[in-house]
């Protein structure tokens, strides 16, 4: 810790001063602490107004507020009525025990926090929309995909790129299937999908070994005695479409509700290709039988190429394959979609294991996102404020205002603003 210039107020090492406005202010402030990407803390007990008066004056609206009940004393919301098609969504939840879900679907992208410029906070104003995140949410999907390209991209082209790949080695799609009745899977169902996923992987890689080994393969025998995983797996869960086309329903064996999952493989194979699906299949249905009493055949591996040469655009393109059914909407109706964020709650969709489970990006990599998109866009450098509430502890809550309240106060969808100006929607260093 070390002295301001002022000796009346300490701050952290390698903090920058605020700019010049803030020599206007009487008191004297606390240095703002910058976050990687762009953003700044404001320091407890303060906020952006402090530092910049005459450019955070609030608009007349009023803050949406919430307050924190327990989810069995929740009530259904009267105004849910007014909402239409996403008024029901938000009951359909409620009715299937998903209450505070339910409440959060029914005020996704209808309020927003607000996001100014640090150079130019009287003019370069946003908002930042509020997502309710919910699983299968129409609005939050491409949120998903955005966020999870972002953050997986820039990792599985980097391990790709500086990993040393022993020769034998495959960069591929791969899908499995669930044999279905035509009933939604439940929470448990799908738990077991998923660990019947993984030990698909981890099993028929061990198999593929013992056949290289066998047949002379130094390495493959070295590694069967390791504990080392040398295999990579990225996959995502999946449903059918409540409606497909033109097809009835009633001759649909499983009414959409067909679960499987859809992958990028990265690990050792065989130079024949069959030999090598077939332990992959055989695998799964020893895996499903297992798991739920009887096989499901559904293997497909489709194997990539160039994937060595330009491993930045293979995964680009595995990953647009793999997370563009996040995106997807596959009901039709708001009970479909209550039934299958009830699988899904508290379960993950995408998974990541063997060697790309638990990849983090280095310091150097971190690409922030609080960035005003018309600076940027102008060669200006500069970070946005977020007005939140701070918490004597160091914590912040997010202060929301109604987006119709903010688009008549001069506030422009910051979302809106970057793809109309050819900037990336969505990156990894920032909400």
């Amino acid at each position: 810790m070390q002295e301001t210039q002022h000796n009346t107020v300490e701050a952290e090492d390698g903090l920058e001063l605020v700019p010049d406005q803030a020599e206007s202010i009487h008191a004297p402030l606390p240095r703002i602490k910058q976050l990687p990407g762009g953003w700044y803390q404001i320091p407890s007990g303060h906020t952006a107004g402090d530092y910049f008066p005459e450019h955070f004056k609030q608009p007349e609206v009023s803050e949406h507020e919430v307050d924190a009940e327990p989810e069995e004393n929740l009530e259904p919301d009267p105004y849910w009525e007014k909402l239409g098609e996403r008024g029901n969504g938000a009951q359909a939840l409620f009715d299937a025990g998903l209450k505070k879900k339910a409440f959060r679907y029914a005020d996704c992208e209808t309020r927003a926090e607000k996001a100014e410029c640090s150079n130019f906070p009287g003019e370069h104003r946003f908002f930042k929309r509020d997502h309710c995140l919910n699983r299968f949410c129409a609005y939050c999907g491409r949120v998903h995909r955005a966020r999870l390209q972002a953050h997986y991209e820039p990792l599985l082209a980097g391990f790709l790129r500086d990993h040393d790949t022993p020769s034998g080695y495959t960069l591929a799609r791969v899908n499995f299937t669930m044999r279905c009745n035509g009933e939604v899977p439940t929470r448990e169902q799908v738990r077991a999908f998923n660990q019947a996923v993984r030990k698909t992987i981890r099993r028929a890689v061990h198999k593929i070994l013992k056949v290289r080994a066998a047949a002379g393969d130094e390495w493959a025998a070295s590694a069967l005695k390791s504990r080392k995983a040398t295999y990579g797996i990225l996959f995502s869960d999946e449903v059918g479409f409540e409606i497909r086309g033109h097809i009835p329903d009633s001759e649909r064996v499983a009414h959409g509700l067909n679960l499987h999952a859809h992958g990028s493989f990265y690990g050792p194979f065989l130079q024949e290709w069959k030999k090598g699906w077939e332990i992959f299949r055989d695998t799964w249905r020893e895996e499903t039988r297992r798991a739920f009493g009887e096989e499901s055949h559904g293997c497909y591996i489709k194997h990539l190429k160039g994937w060595r040469s330009n491993p930045v655009s293979t995964i680009k393109h595995a990953l647009n394959h793999l997370l563009k059914y996040i995106s997807k909407c596959p009901y039709e109706t708001v009970q479909r979609m209550a039934e299958l964020e009830l699988a899904f709650d508290r379960t993950r969709r995408v998974h990541a294991g063997g060697l790309w489970h638990g990849l983090k990006e280095p310091e150097h990599g971190h690409r922030g996102s609080g960035y005003c998109p018309v600076c940027k866009k102008e060669g200006r450098e500069s970070a946005l404020f977020l007005h939140r509430r701070l918490l004597p502890t160091g914590g912040e809550i997010p202060e929301y205002w109604p987006v119709k309240a903010l688009e008549a106060d001069g506030y422009r969808d910051l979302e809106e603003v970057r793809r109309e100006l050819g900037l990336k929607s969505y990156d990894s260093g920032g909400p």
